[in-house]
């Protein structure tokens, strides 16, 4: 089971031998540390795009689900309208979602917010008027902790249809291919007109923001001491950065050393990188300037 953020940031003190509940030191404290655990958590797997190969298991995940019969619009429709209507909604989301209007071979994607009847409701970014008869198609919806696919050597996008594998394009999807549509929020996956069958999808997940003591991390269990040695390093660095250097030091080379071994084990064969490590400040305002949060 997943260790706490409390629970490495007390093996990180032990190790240094203060309490930081009582030091009253600006940058020691639990609020800090806190946000230490997090850029440290946030660092090991980022360090898996930058050393290449597949991410640590913890941040990735799988999806796949049926594709929507394709059904067709039950009437004109002009490019101002915020409604439309359809043959059939029985794959509609009731609470909204997106499709794809088929004018010949190009496609109007659009967003909905209700789709429970044959009277799809809410319609907004409609590009152009559409005949009676055109087709309609559900977009499948990636699920909202989707951060980046995650390929395998067989396929290096992560998205297959009925076992085949498909692969990414920007324009319109033809054959064995997919686009990307991204609202900002949720993300969906645009398949070649009429194409049915069971989709399946390997992803990354995004980053989860640890800011509670009883967060758990997301760097498996055999590493966790990466992320007590980058508390350490900090520790040491802000208690006295002169005098407690050497020491610093010694924990940022074991931190390195562990994620170094993780990327090797993950990457058997391959060459790997580390990349620069995060530096660690007393300055949490400096800190969090030279290195915001992102998503993993």
């Amino acid at each position: 089971m997943p260790s706490t953020t409390g629970q490495l940031i007390g093996l990180a003190q032990e190790k240094v031998k203060m309490d930081r509940t009582t030091i009253g030191l600006p940058g020691v404290e639990s609020t800090h540390l806190i946000h230490v655990v997090d850029q440290a958590d946030r660092e090991f797997n980022r360090k898996f795009k930058v050393g290449g190969g597949e991410p640590v298991r913890s941040v990735s995940s799988e999806r796949g689900g049926t594709l929507s019969s394709n059904t067709s619009l039950d009437a004109d429709v002009l490019q101002d309208a915020t409604t439309f209507s359809v043959d059939s909604a029985t794959n509609a989301v009731d609470a909204g979602g997106a499709a794809a209007i088929w004018d010949e071979n190009m496609p109007d994607i659009v967003e909905y917010t209700d789709g429970s009847t044959t009277t799809i409701s809410g319609v907004t970014l409609l590009d152009f008027d559409h005949d009676d008869g055109d087709q309609v198609q559900w977009l499948p919806v990636l699920p909202s902790n989707h951060d980046t696919f995650r390929g395998t050597d067989d396929n290096p996008h992560g998205i297959w249809v009925d076992g085949v594998p498909f692969s990414f394009v920007s324009g319109v999807p033809y054959g064995t291919q997919y686009r990307l549509y991204d609202n900002g929020t949720l993300k969906y996956l645009l398949f070649p007109r009429g194409l049915t069958g069971k989709w399946f999808a390997r992803y990354n997940k995004k980053g989860t923001t640890i800011d509670e003591e009883s967060d758990n991390v997301t760097v498996p269990e055999e590493y966790e001491d990466f992320i007590v040695f980058r508390v350490v390093e900090h520790i040491y660095f802000t208690l006295d950065h002169i005098v407690f250097e050497r020491a610093a030091a010694r924990a940022k080379i074991v931190a390195d050393r562990i994620l170094l071994d993780a990327l090797k084990l993950r990457n058997i064969g391959k060459s790997v990188r580390l990349g620069r490590s995060v530096e660690i400040s007393s300055d949490y305002d400096r800190h969090s300037r030279l290195y915001p949060d992102t998503s993993v």
